[in-house]
């Protein structure tokens, strides 16, 4: 008697988990589906949602948890992240919508060298660069620089453990 109620206790509860598990998958669920129809979903929980290289560009997300959140090769150019919870989410390959170029040309007046550098490197804080076309010179030679704009919009985001789009681990 004893051993069939543990097993209707036990059996009960397992139930009872699984229920629940399955009503915060669905819930999730409706709020990915929410956020891909209208495009914002501010102060919402996404935390552990799967949202691989889904396009998420120009989405409102400011505050949101996306904590552990799958945001690999995400397209996410002018959204708004600002404040919300990245931690430990993975960012690999995501596209942050930025895009910016710069050229520097030095020559040296002694030998006739001239050396060309490209780079294509984000600067550490992208959205703080001018727009456009941006051209300065030095007594070394000159820096010719193009910013397109369109980066996500990360002030304030919490990045700690977040998986970054170059497969680094944010600190």
């Amino acid at each position: 008697m004893k051993l069939k109620l543990l097993a209707i206790v036990v059996f009960t509860a397992l139930s009872v988990a699984i229920g629940a598990y399955g009503t915060m998958s669905a819930i999730k669920q409706h709020r990915v589906n929410r956020l891909l129809q209208t495009r914002a979903c501010p102060d919402c929980d996404l935390s552990g949602a799967n949202l691989a290289r889904l396009d998420l560009e120009g989405v409102n997300l400011e505050a949101a948890n996306l904590e552990g959140a799958n945001l690999q090769g995400a397209r996410l150019g002018y959204a708004n992240l600002e404040r919300a919870n990245l931690k430990d989410a993975n960012l690999v390959q995501a596209d942050l919508g930025c895009a910016m170029y710069s050229l520097r040309i030095q020559a040296d007046e002694e030998s006739g060298d001239v050396d060309v550098q490209m780079d294509d490197r984000l600067p550490a804080n992208p959205q703080e660069m001018p727009l456009g076309f941006n051209f300065s010179t030095d007594s070394q030679g000159a820096s010719l620089s193009l910013n397109f704009g369109g980066c996500a919009d990360l002030e304030g985001a919490d990045l700690q453990g977040a998986r970054m789009p170059d497969g680094s681990v944010h600190p």
